[in-house]
């Protein structure tokens, strides 16, 4: 997710998500511009953001009118997770 891109953001204790844009992203920080639909997000809150090959789980450390600032605190990349599953999951002989 180096590019900007458009994620999921998902609060997860209570499974309400939203769209929004990637403005930059590290390894260690995800910054998001905020959406009208982000009623309900607040600093603390818990969430996972997906992307098209990345699901990272952090908590939002920064709210203001520009900007969401997530510190990530784990991330996996979704191509990789599928392999596992496809090996996990391979009827046994």
């Amino acid at each position: 997710m180096t590019e900007v891109s458009t994620v999921t953001v998902r609060l997860i204790q209570e499974q309400t998500e939203w769209s929004a844009t990637v403005r930059t992203r590290s390894n260690a920080e995800i910054e998001l511009d905020p959406s009208a639909e982000m009623v309900g997000l607040q600093t603390g809150a818990l969430v996972e953001i997906e992307s098209l090959d990345t699901l990272c789980l952090g908590q939002v450390v920064l709210i203001d009118g520009t900007t969401v600032l997530v510190v990530v605190n784990h991330a996996v990349d979704l191509h990789k997770l599928a392999r596992i599953q496809e090996v996990w999951h391979a009827p046994k002989e």
